[in-house]
């Protein structure tokens, strides 16, 4: 006897396009997303936005020297 199976239906998050302006507008949504539902990733991303910012700032420098 076969056993029948249910086709599932799932959301490939690899297969939704995220560029540009519409990749910009879900990165700020997720971030709101999770900063307003986990009280602890506040802390953390107000944190880490200024360490960030630094390391990329001091990577940016690099880079440019090194040319």
């Amino acid at each position: 006897m076969a056993v029948q199976r249910e086709k599932r239906t799932e959301l490939m998050g690899s297969r939704i396009p995220v560029k540009g302006v519409a990749g910009l507008i879900f990165a700020v949504g997720f971030m709101v997303i999770i900063l307003v539902a986990v009280p602890a990733a506040r802390w953390f991303f107000v944190l880490a936005l200024p360490a960030g910012v630094l390391v990329g700032g001091v990577l940016c420098l690099w880079h440019r020297r090194s040319r």
